[in-house]
Order: C-alpha cells, then structure tokens, then sequence
C-alpha cells in the first residue's frame, strides 16, 4: 500500500475514459493514476469493470493495481473525482521499443504475451483492447499488457460474448465485428501485432475495406526472409486465421505449439505459470462482509486483523478485500504512520452520518505507541461515525508491545481475526496441481511439502522453478532431482520493513557492520559503537531474530561471546545493485585505508579480493586475488583459492593477469591430487 498523499506530476496521456497521470507519493515511489473524465453511468461502469478486473490480476506480465478511490481522497488537485493508481511502467511502448530491437527480442515478448494471456484467459478474462499501444517493454526488458477499460469477465472464453464493436480496428477478429468476442478474438490481435513487429506491416496491408480486412489471404511470413524459426511463424499465422475453425484457440495451445515443434538441442521454454488461488479466501471475504454488516447495522465501530507469518497471502488478500469494499460502494482511506503525525485523518464536516468507511493499514507492525494509542481512542467512539480499521501485519516482525496490543484486540468479541498460515499437505497438493496443471506422485508432493512447510511464497517460487526448468515436461519426476533445485527467495520487501523497525542501537550496530563485510569481534564492536554490554547483547541478539546478521561461535549465558560477524547476504540481496556497487566499492576504499603500511598478513587481502570481484572493474583486482590465493594456501582452505581464481578469470584480464591466474589454478589442482584437472589447463 502506498503513503498518501499522491501527488500528480504530469499527463500520460489521455483516453476515451479519462487521463492518465504520472503521479508519486510523499516517499518518491511513482505510479500511474487513471482518472475518470465524467461520471456518466456508462463510464462509472467501465471504470468499475476495470478496477473489479485489475484487482482479481497478480502476474508479472500484467499491470498490478495499487489502490482505488471513488471521490478522489488521497491525491491533490484533482478534486471529488473517481480514480485509481497503478503501478507504473518505467519503458516503452512497443512501438518505441521496436526501433531498436532484434527479431530474437520481438520473438521473446511475443512468448511472453502469450505467456500472459494465457493467465488472463484462464481467470475468465478478455483483454478486449489489445494493440501495440497498450503492450509496454520494462526497462529490464520484459514486457507488460496494459489498460484494460474494454476487458470483460465472462462465464465461457469459447463461446463468445456479445457486446458491441469496442476496440482498435486493424486488430480486431472477424467475431468480434458480430459482437462474439472470445479468447481466439485477443489471440487474432496478439498475431496481427506481432506479425507488425517482425515485418514492419500489417498482414493485410492492402485492405480497402472490411472484407478484404478479414480476408483468409495474407503474406505468408517466410516470404520476407527472416530469421524466425519455422515452428514459430506456422503458430503467428495460425492466430491471424480469418475462420474461428482453424485458428489456435487458446494462448496456452500457441504455447504448447511453439513447446512441441521446438529443436531438440535448443534451450527448453519456461511454461506458463498460473498464479495461485489463495485457499480459504471465499470463506474469508464472507466473514469480512458479514462482519462489516453487522458493525454498520449497529452503527459501530470494529476492526478486522489479517496477520501471519511471511509469505502467507496477507497483503494479497488485504488488496482483494479493500478492492470489493470500494466497489461495494464503502468508502475507502488508507492510513499512513507518520513519525509525528496522527495516524486517522480530522473528521471532515461534510461527511453523511450514514457513510459507510473502512480505514486501511498495510504493514501495521511500523505502528508507535502514540498510534496504538490512537487506534484505542478511535474504536471507543462509535457516536462520531460508524467506521471499520482494517489492519494487516506480520506476526514475526511485532515489537513487545505491539503483541500486547493486538492480543488484546484479538480477545475483544468486536473484533475479527483473520490469521493466514502455511498450508497442509492436502491444501499443498490442491495448490500444486492448480499452479502447474498437472498431477504429481505423492512422494512428490510430500517432498515439495517438507521442503517449503506449505508456504504459499515459496510453494509458489518452487513451481516457476519447476516449470522454468521443464522438469514436467522431461519426464523426470524424481525426490532426489526435485532436491536439487534452488529455492528462491525473493524477500527483498520483508527485510526493508525489518530495517524499517530497527531501533537507534540495533541501526549504529548494522551501519558498522555495513562498512566491515569481514565483521567484527564483540570486543571491538562495542568499542566502536559506544554501547553498554547489555545493550549490546540485546542489539544483536534482535539483529539475529531478524535475519540481518549472521554470527558464529555463539554461547549462552553470561559467557555468551560473538567472534565473527557479518551482514546476512539477504540485506545485500534486498538492495538494489546500484547501491550495492556503492558498497562494495566503499569495501575496498575503508579496507585499503587499513592495510598495514609494511607486510601486512596476506589475509587481509582476502575481503579485498571478495569486494573487488564483485566490481566490474578495478585496477587491484588481480594482484589482491593472487595474495588472497596465498592466504587460503597458508590455511589449507584450496578449494576457496580455486573458486577465487575461478571468478576473476571470468574477467577481461590481460594475456599476462590470465597466464599467471592459469598457473595458479594448475598448482591448486596439483595440490588436491585433481590432475585431470590440471591437465586440461595445461591442453588449453
């Protein structure tokens, strides 16, 4: 959730609905707003239409919805207006983008929007208005679909819906002409735009009307002689099929065409993935709304709690159950905890007694104590105006005092709790079969149980790594080849809200270590802090709960020592790499500054040498790799001198820098007895 106020900048542009506006929040995070240009019945159900859409969507093909406002509260200067904001694209249209792109390109955003409409088409939906405008490429390459004003929800993708002609017409379907829209109708637009972009023209340029529009001849794509694989334009051509009867019917049968006609020695495709339906979530919106009735009812006030532990579906479900309350028609404010400012906005003077408002608060462990205080406040006074608090937050990130406080809550009758957990192994096989559409043996699936504990994230990580590796698809459905695959762990947001909740003692004791990547004996850490044992201790010990320091040699009880610190390599993974380079090359200049002016032990050279790899250049970087080689020599630790050696021959060395680099490589080897090793070095 965002921090309000949003504050527009300038127009994106501006449609048959209303303007696009580039807009960001008090912290610098920007976003696209949409606002509604009039608030006619036929808009208002169009705008509705799209944010009921948007907010059912979370792939990352597709523009995500961040929050939505019926009266415009929350965003400056645009005045009582209904609009909602979105994430925003940072690239280009596909127009733009196609200026400077490589047919390998073009043919890689065709798989993705593939890709994405077969997620679309599999939650009931119909983009409606796809064309090159609304198809953004990110700047790290990828490409988004966008605007969905003419989607629909509908019961049937096949049989067609009937609306009236709504779209851009060089890509519309012959169906869709008869009012029959259906998911071939988006598939028909997805061949016309991409057959566009490899050949610089439309399939049916040469049309002078509609019939010859929709006509079943078109030039045929090896007429042009580009460098497209066979299997791929059989499948671009089969989507701008005229007849609904020999047309690819589905984004996932394109997918499954370019998958099965591919050459067996090229790289394997990463299947689809379909994102997750979040179980119990039905039973959880009932209760929601039940509740909310009831408290409205009685004219009261309530508050609804939706925690858990980390990548249980909280703030998910916290968007979906916000998104259908404004739709609902209840009025929507989202709370910001601000260090000195109040947490519930003044009562506005104009507001009805009768108005129904729900107040929203994301990540509610970042709350003070004046906050809670508020909130307290705020709940016993149900004669002001009927409202309900909706809190999200994560059980492992509370202080001590916020358990108290929301314990207390939780035993209140007026509230609602709804706590989120990890899934059981019958909810673990629903989950997995949903996600990767297919069935897996039961040894399967109790390995993939054990391995993630049923947690919805990294269950749903374990399947985009399944199908990115084509596990399925080979066949080799084994525990021990299901072991070796890497779990990743994207929690690059949980440990910014952990840095966010860091006191004045637990940030002076991370800011040391950020500048120290070898760490820190506790002797001198609390020499360069300025800290008191005991405060010491218990900043450290918090530091470690939290995930942001690794620590060795640890013992309890009053002899409780540490030895060796260092930042957790999530903190270092959580930045951006930017400010990653930044550190690294901080690294080198503070451990540069310490060498000893004569002879200093070659171990010193080791983290120079680490930092200095992780650079894309520097000038010691060879010569800090050799004197930390020598280092893990002296330790007998070979293996690390070989994986240093390893990496800095990955670089553009000098013919001299990799010659001396080989040699050392060579004696490592002879040293462990891996003379074969050795000796396809020496063939080289």
């Amino acid at each position: 959730m965002n921090q309000f106020p949003l504050i527009p900048e300038r127009v994106l542009g501006t449609g048959a609905m209303g303007s696009v506006y580039l807009a960001h929040d008090p912290e610098g995070k920007s976003f696209a707003l949409k606002v509604l240009k009039n608030e006619s019945q036929a808009l208002m159900r169009m705008f509705e239409s799209e944010v009921g859409i948007l907010s059912k969507l979370s792939h990352p093909r597709l523009v995500s919805i961040e929050g939505f406002s019926r009266s415009g509260e929350g965003v400056e200067g645009l005045g009582r207006v209904p609009l909602f904001w979105m994430e925003f694209v940072d690239g280009l249209s596909l127009p733009e983008a196609l200026r400077q792109a490589s047919t390998e390109q073009i043919l890689e955003w065709f798989r993705e929007c593939l890709e994405a409409l077969e997620y679309l088409h599999g939650q009931g939906i119909l983009h409606g208005d796809l064309k090159p405008a609304n198809i953004l490429i990110q700047k790290s390459g990828h490409l988004k679909l966008v605007d969905f004003g003419l989607a629909t929800l509908g019961q049937s993708l096949q049989q067609g819906q009937s609306r009236g002609i709504q779209g851009s017409l060089p890509y519309l379907a012959p169906e869709v002409i008869e009012g029959k829209r259906q998911a071939a109708s988006d598939l028909f637009a997805t061949g016309t735009i991409f057959y566009e972009a490899l050949t610089g023209q439309h399939p049916r340029a040469q049309a002078k009307n509609l019939q010859e529009l929709f006509s079943p001849q078109f030039k045929r794509l090896k007429e042009f002689s580009l460098p497209i694989p066979p299997r791929t334009a059989r499948v671009i051509e089969k989507l701008l099929e005229s007849d609904l009867a020999t047309r690819l019917k589905s984004a996932k049968d394109a997918r499954e065409a370019l998958l099965n006609e591919k050459d067996s020695d090229s790289e394997p495709e990463v299947a689809a993935f379909h994102s997750f339906q979040m179980l119990g979530v039905a039973e959880h919106k009932k209760n929601f709304f039940d509740y909310l009735d009831g408290i409205f009812a009685k004219h009261s006030r309530g508050s609804v709690l939706i925690h858990g532990l980390t990548g249980v579906g909280k703030s998910r479900l916290l968007r979906e159950l916000s998104f259908e309350a404004a739709l609902q028609g209840f009025r929507i404010l989202q709370l910001r905890a601000g260090p000195d400012q109040a947490l519930f906005p003044k009562p506005e003077e104009n507001r009805q007694p009768e108005e129904k408002s729900l107040y929203l608060m994301a990540n509610a462990e970042s709350l003070a104590t004046s906050h809670l205080t508020e909130i307290f406040h705020f709940l016993k006074r149900p004669q002001d105006f009927p409202a309900v608090l909706l809190l999200e937050y994560n059980d492992e990130s509370l202080k001590p005092f916020q358990v108290g406080f929301f314990s207390s809550l939780v035993q209140n009758s007026k509230v609602l709790d709804l706590e989120l957990g990890n899934l059981d192994l019958p909810e673990t096989k629903t989950f997995l079969e949903s996600a990767l559409n297919a069935s897996l043996p039961e040894e399967i699936e109790a390995e993939l149980f054990q391995r993630t504990q049923g947690n919805p994230r990294l269950l749903t990580e374990t399947c985009r790594e399944i199908l990115a590796n084509k596990i399925l698809h080979k066949k080799r459905l084994t525990p021990a080849l299901f072991r070796e695959i890497s779990l990743p762990e994207d929690f690059s947001k949980i440990f910014q809200n952990r840095l966010a909740t860091l006191n004045d003692s637990e940030k002076a004791v991370l800011n040391f270590l950020s500048t120290s990547f070898e760490g820190a004996e506790l002797g001198q850490l609390r020499s360069l802090s300025g800290l008191e044992l005991p405060m010491l201790r218990s900043s450290l010990q918090r530091l470690m709960q939290l995930g942001l320091v690794v620590a060795s040699d640890k013992s309890e009880g009053e002899s409780w020592k540490i030895s060796h610190l260092e930042l957790s390599e999530r903190i270092l993974q959580a930045l951006d790499s930017g400010t990653r380079l930044a550190l690294h090359r901080s690294w080198v200049n503070l451990l540069q500054r310490e060498l000893p002016p004569e002879d200093p032990p070659l171990k010193n050279y080791i983290p120079l040498a680490r930092h200095a790899l992780e650079l894309p250049e520097h000038p010691g970087r060879v010569p800090w790799v050799m004197m930390a080689g020598d280092a893990y020599h002296q330790m007998e630790d070979l293996q690390e001198a070989i994986e240093l050696y390893q990496r800095c021959l990955k670089f553009p060395n000098t013919p001299e820098e990799r010659d001396i680099l080989l040699r050392s490589l060579v004696n490592t080897y002879g040293k462990l007895g891996r003379f074969s090793e050795a000796n396809q070095i020496l063939e080289q």
